[in-house]
């Protein structure tokens, strides 16, 4: 009994002790008698002094001290163009667009004769237009320059010509 009432206190003063309590002092009696016996009373008293207790943190504003609400920037709004472009023997109307570098571009592409194509390759575009449909194409100008856009589509003896430009600056 001694043995495993000994065992909690010492337990008990380890809990406390990893809890932050300070000041607590586990020392067990000695029990022998002036012969070498234990004595058999239980009611030895090992704590000899109890930890204070510890302040309880009462509200959020003790632990965190009111912080400025810190609201991310927006990212910045790319800007988006849009065009409607008309594919017709042996032109796009209009031959050349212009845009900044890092607009979107919207192209509504619609052919007003024949089957064409509309191919844009830096941009990896490449759409098929059948006469009196509208297609719409999306994408990022992210590169400067100039590049060429074409009808990908035979449609024609000046299908070799049908030729634009899109000047991203």
């Amino acid at each position: 009994m001694r043995k495993i009432l000994l065992g909690m206190i010492l337990i008990l003063a380890l809990v406390v002790a990893g809890c932050g309590g300070s000041g607590v002092v586990v020392t067990p009696h000695d029990d022998t008698n002036a012969d070498g016996h234990h004595e058999d009373e239980a009611e030895a008293d090992y704590v000899d002094a109890v930890p204070e207790p510890v302040d309880v943190i009462e509200t959020v504003e003790e632990v965190a001290p009111e912080v400025e609400d810190v609201t991310p920037p927006a990212p910045p709004e790319s800007n988006v163009k849009s065009f409607t472009v008309e594919a017709k023997k042996f032109e796009f109307i209009p031959s050349t667009i212009t845009v900044n570098e890092g607009d979107t571009v919207k192209l509504a592409v619609t052919s007003s004769d024949v089957d064409h194509g509309f191919a844009l390759p830096t941009f990896g575009v490449r759409e098929f237009l059948a006469p009196g449909n509208t297609v719409n194409i999306e994408f990022v100008a992210d590169k400067k320059g100039t590049f060429d856009f074409f009808c990908s589509v035979s449609c024609g003896s000046g299908h070799g010509g049908m030729r634009g430009k899109l000047v991203v600056e």
